[in-house]
């Protein structure tokens, strides 16, 4: 019975430390470090659908982490009059440089520098606008846990991520559903500079290849008109050998 009493009593001591909740910046920590491969390749299918429309893209995307942060290149080949249509990212890691975006345009042979509001313009007619696209690092933003809640079979931490440059994005704020047990996104809720809620970004079909647990789709749907944007990920592969060449303005 003694020891009873005092295995009770060394719970009742620990509890507050074994429960204590995370902060949202160790949440969004462990999501940085979950994603952590050195690089990836994918195909991607695109299906835009609004109202009784339905528009089909296939592109290639490859990523890669470096020093500075991360760098992303993709490559449209369908359908025709977006073929060869190629974006480039480099988004950095320290929260005071502007992230980079280029895109080239084959039927004007036209290489335009994406920046400003024109970082706010639509992805190429989906529920994505062109900052979708680019990595945010943690520092970014000051990152508040929410709350724990069900996602599905696993729990999820809640995370509200305000930017600290609130001129360099198109939202107030993104809310964001981490995987308690894999440490991926579920969900990311992104509202306006009025504080509604515009799309919410559903991930799923997670897969571990290699040492790495990746997303096999996300669904974005909009919240102020009846459309949505399903992208499909196939063919992943992780820590192919890319580097920083193959992120070079020149390829565009």
């Amino acid at each position: 019975m003694k020891h009873n009493k005092i295995a009770a009593l060394l719970l009742g001591l620990w509890a507050p430390l074994i429960m204590a909740a995370p902060t949202g910046t160790e949440v969004m920590m462990w999501l940085d470090e979950a994603e952590s491969s050195k690089d990836v390749t994918q195909d991607m299918v695109m299906l835009i659908k609004r109202n009784d429309i339905v528009l089909k893209r296939l592109l290639k995307s490859e990523s890669i982490r470096t020093e500075d942060g991360r760098k992303s290149f993709m490559e449209f080949f369908l359908p025709a009059e977006v073929k060869g249509t190629r974006y480039l990212t480099w988004s950095y890691d320290d929260p005071k440089l502007s992230d980079d975006m280029w895109l080239y345009l084959p039927n004007a042979n036209l290489t335009r520098r994406i920046s400003g509001s024109a970082s706010k313009g639509t992805f190429m007619r989906s529920d994505l606008i062109n900052e979708d696209l680019q990595s945010r690092s943690v520092q970014d933003d000051a990152h508040t846990f929410q709350r724990m809640e069900p996602c599905g079979e696993v729990n999820c931490y809640v995370v509200e991520s305000i930017p600290y440059d609130t001129t360099g994005s198109a939202y107030q704020k993104r809310v964001t559903w981490v995987l308690e047990d894999i440490h991926l996104v579920h969900k990311i809720e992104r509202y306006s500079k009025q504080g509604h809620l515009l799309k919410t970004t559903w991930y799923g079909g997670h897969k571990k290849i290699g040492d790495y647990w990746m997303a096999q789709k996300m669904v974005t749907k909009s919240a102020i008109n009846n459309s949505e944007t399903l992208i499909q990920f196939k063919n992943i592969k992780v820590n192919v050998g890319l580097n920083d060449n193959d992120f070079d303005q020149s390829r565009l």
